[in-house]
């Protein structure tokens, strides 16, 4: 795909970028550029919850014999009440154990003061609220009708769910090479507990949840590592960038990456700041649960890794010459904290951990059929993963994935609004980091790096590279990128404007903010729900149609037990007319029509559906049936080229017929 860019095109841009990152950086040239960073931890004391010694070890006992038990009844593959009680109630005790609570100074007399609920209506607060409803917006406009067909893949998930609902209880499911558990147990409690069906709508709904709950750590994310109005420019790029939003959309695990490796992220640099016992758990909380959603989820622990070397190397670095940050890594609380925090993981993490043991070639196979050839040598591996990270880096302002039912197709993964500041936001990173030696870029580009390389580790297959699904776990590294020019500009053009007249330092940035984000959504919604919609259209059979058809007939007295597909290769996916019937089970999928009881199709009467090249079927089905009659169904939806044949055969008793 990278051929169909014109060469010219490229070098153009490339110098068009050099040329814009050159005049950035003279930008940067005062020493004001850098966004400070956050305070350490203050002067608060931290005390075991449970104070008593001995009763914290019965606890820790308490909490190693019931994992040993839980993992005993994780054996073959079922969530268990035993387990489910065992490995709950052990985390529990474990928690109990090493939690901390934070109190004052026992030197220093504070007088009680009751404790007071309020919401405090601030404009960041009011701003906040604002993207997230934002992100709903995008996330559950038209949602019924876009995308507004399914996939295989989506027929595997509904089986899946409709196991949970029937009673059954796995850890990992293994059809269609295997898939972690919670979209499944998620979707069954929406379809248990409010009017949504087996179908893809209910698919939506949940995916659609998860991706609203990457926002608000979007924010805290940016927060954390800048400032709060980082964060709320962050999340609003997030909010409405379609990268997010499509992935989020087609109901399947897609999002489910960003909604947890973002707040693993920000509770892990909180723990670097202030290296609070609760900050580690809950990066471990997080992580363990988020591990029992999607693949990629699986890069993040040895990107935790990483990041706690590099901070230790930042640490060591700064003792040296004498700029120790407190808390530091060389403290050994850090240590244990962080350890607690990775027993915490595992914890969670464990009855995963038991079906690995159990069959290590189901839980390895999907990630290992796409990173470990076995027919290319060192150097033709280095240079295919060369080629997907470059390609990976293209994804971004040049061609993206080619999938059409996640994006659209060669589309770059960013707008031109986003994708420019992205590209700033780099330069900005490159600066601060050599000319200031400020740690986050590099947190930032490590970060950006590991959670693309789900998508770039496609060495068996690098077509399916850049990925915009493998990698969905990035959007909020890269719009806190590309928040950062954005916010240095509005402070620049607050001290330009307050020059003149303190009214004009806040209109000044207010209005060129707000006509970046104008521009934004404007680009953003057109993309999707004008140009993806009108593709998706012409992409995917109309197997909704099929099953609208099916319904009809059932309700003017059909059965769908003489309700018949007639197969036809590389048409469409039986099971999905099914869910669209109202009827999952069904699965009448018709080869050989001579193997048809034409006798009880006469007696009863029959539907059949047939692609619109399947010639012969009907000829056949003319033959069998000679009073049936047939049309050409059209696409329900404006604009669409989708048509398939219905062909009826009425009962003996003439009833009334859907073909007209």
């Amino acid at each position: 795909m990278c051929q169909a860019v014109a060469p010219s095109m490229t070098t153009m841009s490339c110098m068009g970028f050099v040329l814009a990152g050159l005049l950035f950086m003279w930008g940067l040239r005062s020493q004001h550029s850098v966004i400070p960073r956050r305070g350490g931890a203050g002067s608060s004391i931290r005390r075991p919850l449970i104070t008593h010694l001995g009763l914290r070890i019965a606890y820790l006992i308490a909490a190693g014999v019931l994992l040993v038990f839980a993992y005993r009844a994780f054996g073959g593959n079922h969530f268990t009440l035993r387990g489910v009680v065992c490995w709950l109630g052990g985390l529990l005790c474990f928690v109990l154990a090493v939690w901390e609570r934070v109190g004052n100074d026992p030197g220093v007399s504070v007088e009680p003061t009751a404790k007071k609920w309020e919401i405090r209506f601030s404009w960041q607060n009011l701003a906040l609220i604002s993207v997230i409803l934002l992100a709903v917006f995008f996330r559950f406009h038209n949602l019924d009708i876009t995308p507004i067909e399914m996939t295989s893949d989506h027929a595997e998930k509904l089986y899946d769910v409709r196991d949970v609902l029937n009673g059954e209880r796995p850890i990992f499911f293994p059809r269609n090479t295997g898939r972690e558990a919670l979209q499944f147990y998620v979707t069954a409690l929406l379809i248990q507990f409010t009017p949504l069906h087996i179908g893809h709508l209910a698919l939506k709904v949940g995916t659609g949840l998860f991706g609203v709950l990457a926002i608000p750590f979007t924010f805290l994310l940016g927060r954390e590592l800048y400032n709060r109005h980082v964060g709320l420019l962050a999340a609003a790029l997030m909010a409405m960038g379609h990268w997010h939003v499509a992935i989020t959309r087609v109901g399947l695990r897609f999002p489910f990456t960003a909604a947890f490796a973002t707040p693993v992220l920000y509770f892990l640099f909180r723990a670097f700041r202030l290296n609070r016992r609760r900050d580690w758990i809950l990066v471990g909380a997080f992580l363990g649960i988020g591990l029992h959603t999607y693949i990629p989820m699986r890069i993040v622990p040895l990107l935790l890794v990483i990041l706690v070397a590099v901070k230790l190397g930042f640490d060591v670095w700064a003792a040296w010459f004498g700029r120790m940050p407190r808390p530091t890594s060389l403290h050994a609380g850090f240590w244990l904290n962080a350890v607690i925090g990775a027993v915490t993981s595992a914890i969670l993490f464990l009855p995963l951990f038991r079906y690995m043991m159990d069959d290590p070639g189901m839980f390895w196979m999907r990630a290992a059929s796409r990173a470990t050839p076995e027919d290319l040598s060192r150097v033709d591996l280095l240079k295919v993963f060369l080629d997907n990270v470059r390609d990976a880096a293209m994804m971004f302002n040049f061609i993206g994935d080619t999938v059409a039912v996640n994006t659209i197709g060669g589309s770059p993964v960013l707008g031109w609004v986003t994708g420019a500041l992205f590209i700033l936001g780099v330069w900005y990173l490159l600066v601060t980091m050599v000319r200031d030696r400020d740690r986050r870029p590099v947190y930032l580009f490590i970060m950006l790096f590991m959670l693309l390389l789900p998508s770039t580790m496609s060495i068996q297959f690098p077509d399916e590279n850049p990925s915009v699904v493998r990698t969905g776990g990035a959007p909020p590294m890269v719009m806190i990128i590309a928040a950062l020019p954005l916010y240095w500009w509005a402070v620049v053009a607050h001290r330009a404007g307050k020059s003149l007249n303190p009214f004009g330092g806040r209109l000044l940035p207010a209005f060129g903010v707000t006509m970046v984000l104008v521009a934004s959504f404007a680009y953003n919604y057109h993309w999707y729900f004008v140009r993806y919609h009108d593709q998706i259209l012409g992409a995917i059979w109309n197997t909704r149609d099929m099953g609208a058809v099916m319904r009809e007939w059932v309700e003017k007295g059909g059965s769908l037990q003489n309700a018949y597909q007639l197969g036809y290769p590389h048409w469409v996916d039986t099971r999905l007319i099914a869910i669209h019937a109202g009827d999952i089970t069904w699965h009448n999928d018709l080869w050989e029509p001579e193997e048809l009881d034409d006798e009880r199709i006469v007696r009863k009467g029959g539907l059949f559906l047939l692609s619109p090249e399947d010639t012969q079927g009907l000829r056949d089905l003319q033959s069998l049936f000679p009073t049936g009659r047939w049309e050409i169904n059209p696409s329900s939806a404006p604009g669409r080229n989708k048509e398939f044949v219905v062909f009826e055969v009425p009962a003996e008793s003439a009833a009334t017929t859907v073909v007209r």
